[in-house]
């Protein structure tokens, strides 16, 4: 009778077996990240007079008085609508928009993709923005209702009901 022979492992064989295994347990991750910066402070109001007020709104954000970056993350490209509204304290009204997007990199499309999120690295993707904010043009009032009833967008009363 012969004896039995064993399987005869190659080291290389086991080391490959193991590295597939381990990406296959710690897969990557990849992060697109947005951080939006509030506008510069605005300069110190004369005495007596009222600070101003600034609003930032991000997506669907709301920061009142924002005093640090509104960041957002995703696994995906992210695409966020800025705005930005500032009253000085003389009263004029500044208005900033923007959008900030994250870029769709080479390596996060097919078929590279299918590879880099079975690879155990860690990558993430940056984009920042900040507003400019430019002067609001301000209006008579009276003149732009005037405007308004010309155009048939506004009425200076409401309609009188008639009665059978």
């Amino acid at each position: 009778m012969r004896p039995v022979q064993q399987p005869h492992h190659h080291p290389s064989t086991n080391i490959i077996s193991l590295a597939l295994l381990t990406l296959l347990i710690v897969p990557g991750c990849i992060e697109h990240r947005v951080a939006v910066s509030p506008p510069l402070p605005a300069d110190p109001p004369p005495a007596g007079e009222t600070p101003a007020t600034t609003v930032l709104i991000a997506g669907s954000r709301f920061q009142n008085e924002p005093d640090h970056p509104e960041t957002f993350s995703s696994a995906l490209p992210l695409d966020i609508p800025i705005s930005v509204y500032r009253r000085e304290s003389d009263g004029t009204i500044t208005r900033g928009e923007l959008r900030v997007t994250t870029a769709l990199p080479w390596w996060q499309r097919f078929p590279v993709d299918a590879f880099v999120d079975l690879a155990p690295v860690d990558a993430t993707v940056d984009a920042v923005g900040m507003a400019t904010l430019s002067p609001v043009p301000l209006y008579d009032r009276a003149a732009f209702i005037s405007q308004a009833e010309r155009d048939g967008y506004a009425r200076s009363a409401a309609p009188v009901k008639s009665t059978p």
